[in-house]
């Protein structure tokens, strides 16, 4: 144990960096909603909302492919193989995107977006997705200096460009554009950073990305995609909702709230981020029980920490909101149940480790449970009362869900962990 809790902190030590990074994207989102208004801060949340969907389902799941793929083929040297792998999804997310906007041009619509708006959180997402693409290779090379250097430097300059952009009066359409344009510019100096440490070219580069030299993974693509889509629908379901009933005035007061999330999400990607990379290692060397036993370390310490500062955060933020920012005083009654789902959230690496160790498909039967018995609870809850959702039961809704998540992935891994422990005791 000693040992685990040794390499995990080294391997770590770059958290504070990656921290920074969230602490600025978070702070930024505050600046947003100060600078462009109760109801422009909705419209940008339904078109972040819109982004984060493409980013689950953009690739067909060869991302999440890619994320538990990459540090193995490097850690066995195929680092070719590996870049081929990028190029060749970043492409099938170029075309992906494409074919969406085709369809907006046709007419699709989602919630009361226009289609400008509709077009700009498409396009946003599309961006998010190949750079944390390019991304994926420093962090696989478990080289966590350049990985960390890179999130803070964009999230920095993102972060002021599009401050600049609220306060010039552009408004949420205004803010994405800018945002994309700069995530597009980090992602082609992440991508010739990786390129030229390779020894590479661009036009091998931009050749592997129609290159057929194997196989892809489709199989395993499809079936992470699933279980992406079911997390997904587990993380963001109260917003969807809230997005297709609410006005954007009352949605932007419901997104502020659900900033609370957005901090937990961020701390638990900066940290897994470093987990994700490691525990593939780890199980390509064989060394699957001290995955285990770093995942439950790392889980329950964040769980106790969580517990033990929730009413201190709770307090403080409703001192902040009615001191700084009393437009959104209609958000916190929300804060309760939505810190609550944030902690638990914060703390799941159990789903991480289910993709690693090779059990999707055991993610995917939980967390398809855990959704359908979450949303027939809150169904029957709706019926027995005799109303319609509300801000605050549609909060209480997220909390529920992400127990459901939580408890069915940390069932799911412990029943693994009993089975790899009866197969390696002798007789």
């Amino acid at each position: 144990m000693r040992s685990t809790v040794s390499r995990g902190a080294r391997h770590f030590s770059y958290v504070p960096l990656l921290g920074l990074a969230a602490v600025v994207s978070f702070a930024k989102l505050l600046v947003y909603a100060q600078l462009i208004g109760v109801e422009a801060f909705g419209s940008l949340s339904k078109m972040l909302l819109v982004s984060s969907a493409f980013g689950m389902v953009g690739s067909l799941g060869l991302q999440s492919v890619v994320s538990r793929d990459l540090p193995a083929l490097f850690a066995r040297g195929r680092v070719r193989r590996g870049l081929w792998l990028l190029a060749r999804t970043a492409a099938l997310t170029t075309l992906v995107a494409a074919v969406s906007l085709t369809a907006i041009l046709l007419g699709l619509r989602v919630f009361d977006l226009s289609s400008e708006e509709l077009a700009l959180g498409l396009v946003h997402g599309w961006s998010q997705q190949i750079f944390l693409l390019a991304a994926f290779e420093s962090r696989s090379r478990l080289d966590m200096t350049r990985y960390a250097r890179g999130m803070v430097l964009r999230s920095t300059a993102v972060a002021v460009a599009g401050a600049a952009a609220a306060g010039f009066g552009t408004g949420a359409a205004g803010i994405a554009l800018v945002e994309m344009l700069l995530t597009l510019l980090f992602f082609a100096l992440t991508s010739h950073g990786a390129i030229r440490l390779a020894n590479l070219s661009w036009a091998w580069f931009i050749g592997a990305a129609s290159r057929r030299a194997a196989p892809m993974p489709w199989t395993r693509a499809m079936l992470l995609m699933a279980g992406t889509i079911v997390l997904f629908v587990s993380l963001n379901v109260d917003r969807w909702i809230a997005a297709d009933l609410l006005t954007k005035p009352e949605f932007g007061q419901y997104a502020f709230a659900w900033l609370a999330l957005v901090v937990a999400q961020s701390i638990q990607g900066l940290l897994n981020s470093s987990l994700l990379p490691l525990l593939a290692q780890r199980r390509a060397h064989g060394q699957q029980a001290s995955a285990y036993r770093l995942t439950r370390l790392l889980t329950l310490s964040l769980l106790l920490a969580g517990a033990v500062a929730l009413a201190p955060m709770l307090w403080g933020l409703n001192q902040l909101v009615r001191s700084w920012m009393p437009q959104y005083a209609a958000a916190l009654p929300l804060l309760l149940p939505l810190l609550l789902a944030g902690l638990f959230r914060m703390a799941d690496f159990w789903s991480s480790l289910l993709i690693v160790i090779g059990r999707e498909s055991t993610l995917l039967k939980g967390q398809s449970a855990a959704v359908v018995a979450t949303l027939a609870g809150y169904a029957v809850h709706l019926h027995l009362s005799a109303s319609a959702p509300t801000p605050l039961s549609l909060a209480w809704l997220a909390a529920a869900c992400a127990l459901a998540s939580h408890g069915v992935s940390a069932a799911s891994v412990m029943r693994s962990a009993r089975r790899t422990e009866a197969q390696t005791v002798p007789g």
